[in-house]
Formats: structure tokens, C-alpha cells, sequence
């Protein structure tokens, strides 16, 4: 029985330090999320914030689907004589498509409120890399406390802590990338 109990002692305190560490990461990240009062500073957020000002969600999935007429292409939006506004649209669409409909569903889909959704949202997915450094290096270095001092440098990391500030898809791309090194099969040779 000792055992035991000193196992679920060892497992809540690992699940209380990994979670002190995503409350930390979720700190820097949410502090002062509305730094510039609203001012777009950031050029790249500022072109996300009026495509997504621009779109409007789809009645259903087959509108979705249908790119030529979709809505929620950036490419469909056009000038008063017919021509795209937004001819060259080279960021990813999931975390538009996702802040988007958070937007409408919070009431927030306008121009000065949207752009805080996606910083929100982006700080999310920060966290989400956060967790995936931990089970990545977890895996790869089988060490007891390596795990969490990786977590810990990463959720102090001063440029994902920026990034997050923005509503950009960096954190995005990061998150999908960091899962994917964790999910990837491994070697057979290991």
C-alpha cells in the first residue's frame, strides 16, 4: 500500500508541476494582450484582421467547399469593379476559418475586437506547443525532470511569448509541427 500511495503522490506532483508551467506559459501569454490599444501595429495582423473583416461565415458545407463562391475565400472578396481585393492571400486559413466563427459566436467579429479573439486564440495553440515540448522531449531523452525543464525554458521563451501577442499564424504552424514530431512513428531502430 505505501507504494501506492507514493506513486499517486509522484503523479499528482508531476501533473501540479506541468500544470504550474502551462499557468505560467499562460501568463506571459494572455498578459496584456491588448498592448497596442488597438492600434494594429503589427503589419501582418493588421491584413488579417481586415480579411477577416471582409469574410462572412458559410450557410453550410457544400458553400464552404465550393471555392469559387465561398464566402470565407479571401479571393472572393471584391472591389466595386469585380476584381479580388486580396489577390495574394499566402497565410493558412485554419486559424482565420477558427477565429472567425469564435468571433461571430462571441458577438467580437468586428474590426477592433476580432484581432483579440486571435491573439486569444493563438496564445492557445502556444500552449498547446508548450505541452507538446514536454511529451517530445519526454520521449526523446527518457529523463525524470528534462521534460518539464524543456517545458519551462519554452514557456519563458521570449519570442513564442511575442508571437502570441499577435493574431498570426506562427503559433499555428508551430503547434502543428511540434505534434507532428511527437506523433511521427518512431524508428525501428531505437
Amino acid at each position: 500500500m505505501p507504494i501506492r500511495k507514493n506513486r499517486a503522490a509522484k503523479n499528482i506532483l508531476e501533473i501540479a508541476l506541468l500544470a504550474g508551467i502551462l499557468l505560467v506559459g499562460a501568463f506571459f501569454r494572455f498578459y496584456g494582450v491588448n498592448w497596442d490599444q488597438n492600434f494594429h501595429l503589427h503589419p501582418d495582423e493588421r491584413f488579417l484582421t481586415m480579411v477577416e473583416t471582409s469574410l462572412t461565415p458559410v450557410a453550410s458545407l457544400s458553400e464552404y467547399f465550393h471555392t469559387a463562391k465561398s464566402s470565407l475565400n479571401p479571393h472572393n472578396v471584391l472591389d466595386a469593379n469585380g476584381n479580388s481585393i486580396y489577390p495574394f492571400f499566402v497565410y493558412g486559413t485554419f486559424p482565420l476559418f477558427l477565429v472567425r466563427y469564435i468571433a461571430e459566436w462571441l458577438g467580437m467579429a468586428g474590426y477592433n475586437e476580432v484581432h483579440i479573439i486571435g491573439r486569444y486564440l493563438s496564445g492557445i495553440a502556444d500552449l498547446g506547443t508548450i505541452l507538446a515540448v514536454f511529451l517530445v522531449s519526454k520521449e526523446l531523452f527518457k529523463s525524470k525532470w528534462l521534460p518539464y525543464l524543456a517545458a519551462l525554458f519554452y514557456a519563458c521563451a521570449i519570442l513564442p511569448i511575442q508571437i502570441s501577442h499577435f493574431f498570426i499564424v506562427d503559433n499555428y504552424a508551430t503547434l502543428f509541427s511540434t505534434w507532428a514530431i511527437f506523433i511521427v512513428p518512431r524508428s525501428p531502430y531505437d
